[in-house]
Parts: C-alpha cells; structure tokens; sequence
C-alpha cells in the first residue's frame, strides 16, 4: 500500500508536470532517424533559487514518409521511483512555412506509467499542435503552439471524482539547427489555470495557478543516404 501512495504522488507530479518538451516539432525527412535527449521541467522555489526539476527523458524518431514521423520515449527519472514512463506518439506536417505563411504540425501520443513494484498502470493521451517558422539561412526554427493532456478516468487518486479531465498547456522554443545535430530550448507554461497553492513543490507560475518549465534538448540526426539505379 505504502508503494502505491508513492506511485500514485509520483503520477500526479508526472500528471502536472507534462514533463517532456514538444517533440519533432518539424517532421523529420522520410526514411530519416533521429535520437534526442532532454532535460529539464517545471521551475520551483523550494531552494531559494527558481531553479527547473531536472527531468531527464529521451527519445527516438523515424521520418516514415515526408509528413509523417513516429516517435519513443522512455523518462529516466521517473525510473528512479521504480516507474517506467513512456511515450508513443506520432507528429504530422499539414502545412510546410513559406513566406507568407507558417508552418503547421500536430502530434498524437499515448503517455504511460507502470510501477514496476505493485503493478499499478495509467494511461494518458495527449494532443499537440505547433506553429513554426524557419529563420535565418540555416532555417533554424521558432515555433508556438499547446499541449493538452486528457485524463481517461473518472474517479481520481483517493476515490473522488476527476474533476481535471484536460491539462493543457502553452509553449514556444527555438531550434538551432545543424547537419547532424540540433539544439532545443522550450519554455512551457504547464497546466493552464490549475491552482498550485496546495502543492509541496512551490511551482513558478502566475499568481498561484500553473507553472513555467524549461527544457533542453539535444537531437543527433542520421538522413537517409541517397541511392543511385
């Protein structure tokens, strides 16, 4: 029982947190393989200092066709407490950046948590959307869009009703882009109206309601080598 508790405040941190930035926010090319690493999280106080929780996640990606990329994930530190946390997902290009107009992306993802100990699992899907814009001659990208967590079920952790089907959030990053390898860095406004009052972290948000979180990232990226009949 004790194990459950802990599982189950892990999770509503993990839950509140959306802990991991916005992945392949431009689709990666067909046939392209890319491995990326993160971290960061929700900036807290209770060392003085606003400082991020130091979430560490990882993921790798594939460019199935031009428009569309499948992704894994895996959050290490949620290992630590004997969780293994995932991430599936897939992002789709409906619009490429011209001149005039902004490029468009949207992710579906299937996160998941399994306590290794008691056997406990939670499901939660999450739907993205992202604008993007390239800049300068090495189309480094700037992009805005939400986030938006769902949770399935109806009753919460000590038996009352859910009240919090939808925690959404808000972002925008820049990506540094080179041949092989691109640099991430996300700010994230994380559960959007939620009040933090109550929590034992002391989150950094507006007021009393949500938190900021910070993340970087590193993406090694491996193209597709072009064939010749």
């Amino acid at each position: 029982m004790k194990r459950f508790w802990q599982f189950s405040s892990l999770v509503v941190l993990l839950w509140t947190a959306a802990c991991a930035p916005s992945r392949f926010v431009e689709p990666l090319e067909k046939g392209e393989t890319a491995i990326s690493g993160e971290l960061g999280g929700p900036l807290f106080t209770n060392l003085d200092v606003p400082m991020p929780v130091p979430l560490a996640s990882g993921v790798v990606g594939h460019g199935f066709t031009e428009d569309i990329t499948g992704y894994g994930g895996l959050h290490f530190t949620a290992l630590t407490f004997g969780v293994v946390q995932t991430e599936f997902g897939a992002v789709f290009n409906f619009l490429d950046p011209d001149s005039a107009m902004a490029g468009l992306s949207g992710a579906l993802v299937a996160n998941t948590a399994f306590d290794v100990h008691e056997g406990n699992f939670r499901l939660w899907p999450q739907v993205d959307i992202n604008l993007r814009w390239p800049v300068g001659p090495d189309q480094n990208i700037f992009y805005a869009g939400a986030s938006n967590w769902f949770e399935p079920r109806n009753t919460a952790y000590l038996g009352e009703a859910q009240k919090n089907k939808l925690v959404p959030a808000i972002q925008t990053g820049y990506i540094w882009r080179g041949e092989q390898w691109d640099v991430g860095l996300e700010a994230k406004w994380i559960a959007v109206g939620f009040n933090n009052a109550e929590s034992v972290v002391n989150y950094v948000g507006i007021g009393q309601t949500g938190g900021f979180g910070l993340y970087l990232s590193l993406t090694r990226k491996w193209k597709r080598h072009a064939t010749t009949e």
